[in-house]
């Protein structure tokens, strides 16, 4: 089993975030672990790599201090997106701010929800009047034949003349306002509320370029968003190849304290040969897994 090197108890403070990136070549095989990505409002860096992980092409740049494009509930813009957005909610404000933009851009809307693609969104983005650059507001509505948003990873990708601006996510969750509170209750047990294997992650984790098909060369990363963590637990990571488990690609996945983000990644030196994989995350000295995430790779 592969052990990431774990910080003191000491170092695991309350409302502070921090980030370990751990790889290990074995037998052809990398992997690598992110270790206590604690929800905050602040900034967390990126993770290094051993190669660098692509992000999704943008045509434009976030100004320094804001988002370029952020979610709430309300109509109020906020700075950044929530870490987690309510399931109750009927509606979702998607906000947006493009300064090196020409206004008016005419803009195509994609989302996806835990990696399926739930097509174009039938909204029409609003400019933000008077503005020189592009900047407006757009709502989405639950996903087909649903009154509010089911838990899960949402990605939304913006499109002007057919290429992409830029992609965002939020994260969607039962008992969010609970989980975020200042005194950051437990709610219940531990449980992993979204799972997917992606291309990247962003300063917060969010995945980003979600998928479930691979090349044999690509780094793999299974990214997940859980609740209840405590600091005294860690997840393991198991990689498998149909019903074969790949030994020694497990990772242990060290948690915070309430609500988090956490991924590792899988890559071979070479390649990894074409078939069924899936990733699955469960609770070290438990047996019955939490989550897991199926994919391809493809010849």
């Amino acid at each position: 089993m592969v052990k990431a090197q774990l910080p003191s108890t000491d170092e695991r403070r309350r409302n502070q975030v921090w980030v370990m990136v751990v790889g290990l070549a074995l037998v052809g095989v990398v992997v690598g672990t992110v270790v206590g990505w604690q929800m905050t409002n602040q900034q967390s860096p990126a993770p290094p790599a051993r190669q660098p992980v692509q992000p999704a092409a943008t045509l434009a740049r976030p100004a320094a201090e804001q988002d370029p494009v952020v979610f709430a509930t309300g109509p109020d813009r906020p700075t950044r997106t929530p870490d987690l957005l309510p399931a109750t909610a009927s509606k979702i404000v998607c906000f947006y701010d493009f300064p090196q933009l020409l206004a008016p851009t005419a803009l195509v809307v994609y989302w996806w929800v835990n990696g399926k693609e739930l097509g174009e969104v039938p909204a029409t983005p609003q400019q933000q009047a008077q503005a020189a650059h592009l900047s407006g507001q757009f709502i989405l509505g639950p996903p087909a034949e649903q009154e509010t948003f089911p838990e899960g990873i949402y990605e939304v990708e913006l499109r002007a003349e057919g290429k992409a601006i830029t992609r965002a996510s939020f994260v969607v969750a039962v008992d969010a306002d609970k989980i975020l509170a200042e005194e950051r209750i437990r709610v219940g047990e531990i449980k992993v509320i979204s799972c997917v294997t992606a291309r990247d992650v962003d300063d917060k984790g969010h995945p980003m370029q979600t998928t479930d098909t691979f090349a044999g060369s690509d780094r793999i990363l299974v990214a997940f968003t859980y609740i209840n963590g405590t600091a005294e637990s860690h997840f393991v990571v198991s990689w498998f190849r149909d019903d074969t488990m790949i030994e020694q690609a497990a990772q242990r996945v060290a948690m915070a304290d309430g609500a988090g983000r956490a991924f590792a990644w899988i890559e071979a030196d070479e390649s990894l040969p074409p078939g069924q994989y899936r990733a699955v995350v469960g609770l070290a000295g438990k047996e019955q897994p939490l989550a897991e995430a199926q994919f391809i790779i493809r010849p």
